[in-house]
């Protein structure tokens, strides 16, 4: 699977590459932050575990129509009781994006991609790693020449979800079947240069 996603994203930054030495490419910057949630849907009950997202992105326009952005950050999770701590992931995603254009100052980015959490437990020596296929919605406005906003919706569903401990015999991979929904609401600011 960790094969196929990289040449995924290697075949995506050749493509985007040739079409940017075509065109005009304009790359924004961005801080953003916001609030998700991974939800497990069991027979019996639900499992709704919940994120604030902090990342910066980098957002490349290729000519009027074609982006490409790639977020690196981390997801704060919060319990939903005082018996968990909160902890922090690693996050990573990439996104392309069909562009409209709207009026001088704003555009529509429609688009998809994945985002990839991961999580190192040092007490039981384990990682986790998470990965989820996204539709991404994205508004961003340019409130001066260099300075924008965005605010962006995703949703979609996890395709992998793995724990892999360490042990003296070397390491054990499991894959949890219980995948889950995915959903961010997510709004920043960003310079464009």
């Amino acid at each position: 699977m960790a094969k196929k996603i990289l040449v995924f994203l290697l075949v995506l930054v050749l493509c985007t590459s040739v079409f940017a030495a075509k065109s005009k490419t304009d790359i924004y910057l961005g801080l953003g932050s916001g609030y998700s949630q991974r939800i497990q849907f069991n027979e019996h009950s639900n499992v709704t575990t919940s994120y604030v997202p902090v990342e910066a992105d980098a957002l490349f326009c290729f000519g009027d129509s074609l982006a490409l952005s790639l977020g690196l950050g981390t997801d704060i999770y919060i319990p939903s009781s005082d018996i968990a701590d909160p902890s922090a992931y690693l996050l990573a995603e990439a996104f392309v994006y069909y562009r409209l254009n709207m009026g001088k100052t704003a555009s529509l980015l429609i688009g998809g991609g994945m985002d990839y959490q991961y999580k190192s437990i040092k007490d039981i020596d384990t990682s986790l790693h998470l990965l989820a296929l996204l539709a991404n919605i994205r508004i961003q406005a340019d409130m001066t020449d260099n300075i924008g906003l965005f605010a962006e919706g995703q949703v979609g569903y996890e395709v992998m979800s793995r724990s892999v401990t360490k042990t003296i015999l070397g390491d054990a991979s499991v894959d949890n079947e219980n995948l889950r929904f995915v959903w961010a609401a997510k709004a920043g600011i960003q310079y464009k240069f």
